[in-house]
């Protein structure tokens, strides 16, 4: 288990580096230059770099059946084209006011939970239902 939190922790920090970087420049700018603290787009990025990570990890960290690595890869695929989609809308919004602020905040939030709730789910289920592997024998025996 420890190494699963270890896994979500550091991809965390990966996927909030844009986030913090962004946070510090906003921190350490004078009054006359409008640096927004957040924008929709590290948010966005940080739910990718989740659903991409854990596309990535599915076999090798999480070790699921194929069953359920087929259904992780179907949602992590979807939630990486979802955010694709939410990150190319972000940007163009920033130039061009299609939708309102608050609603690509709210999904882009919402999305962020439902992939951060899809890592946790693929931990506990691995944890806690997949059987240890059996020991092999050793050569010659």
């Amino acid at each position: 288990m420890k190494k699963y939190v270890y896994w979500l922790i550091a991809t965390l920090v990966v996927g909030l580096i844009p986030m913090l970087m962004r946070i510090i420049v906003y921190l350490f700018l004078s009054e006359e230059y409008t640096v927004r603290p957040v924008l929709i787009s590290d948010v966005i990025v940080l739910g990718l770099v989740l659903s991409i990570a854990t596309f990535n990890e599915r076999h090798d960290l999480f070790g699921y059946p194929p069953k359920i690595s087929d259904n992780s890869t179907t949602v992590s695929v979807l939630l990486i084209v979802l955010f694709s989609i939410m990150f190319i809308l972000a940007v163009t919004n920033e130039v061009i006011q299609l939708f309102r602020q608050a609603v690509l905040w709210g999904v882009s939030i919402i999305l962020d939970f439902v992939t951060l709730a899809t890592c946790i789910v693929y931990i506990i289920y691995r944890n806690s239902f997949i059987k240890e592997k059996k020991p092999t024998p050793k050569e010659g025996q």
